[in-house]
Order: structure tokens, then C-alpha cells, then sequence
């Protein structure tokens, strides 16, 4: 029944939610790396790429920090 919420326990959340601090642990490297190579790549074509790449991930991690945002509130709330 697609009426019925989705109940998950704290245990499963808290797995959940470390996936996705590993998750975002490794697009923070991901963004650290790709800005060293920007920087030392002289190939036009390569620092594009990689700009577009940094943009995408930053993206991500910007909504990873606002879901800690709201796991914090509805942590208050529990």
C-alpha cells in the first residue's frame, strides 16, 4: 500500500546514514583531488572536464550537508 509510510528503526536510519557519510567522505576527496589536478593540468580539454566535475560533486555535497541539516531536526524531534 503506497498510502502507508515507510517506518524505518534507528538502527537501520544509522546505517543509512553512515553509508552516506562515507558516501560523502569520499566526494570531499574526490573534490580534493580533482581541484590538484585542475590546477597542474595545462590540457584545455582535461580542466573543463574536471571543472564539470567539481561542479557536480560539490553539488552533492552541498545536499549531503543539508540532510545532516534535517537529520538534526528530526533528531530534535524524536
Amino acid at each position: 500500500n503506497t498510502k502507508t509510510p515507510i517506518r524505518d528503526s534507528p538502527e537501520e536510519l544509522a546505517e543509512v546514514w553512515g553509508q552516506h557519510e562515507a558516501h560523502d567522505e569520499l566526494e570531499r576527496q574526490t573534490i580534493e583531488l580533482a581541484t590538484k589536478l585542475k590546477a597542474e593540468s595545462t590540457d584545455p580539454v582535461a580542466k573543463i572536464l574536471l571543472d564539470y566535475l567539481l561542479r557536480d560533486e560539490q553539488k552533492h555535497d552541498t545536499i549531503l550537508g543539508e540532510l545532516e541539516k534535517f537529520k538534526q531536526h528530526m533528531s530534535k524531534l524524536s
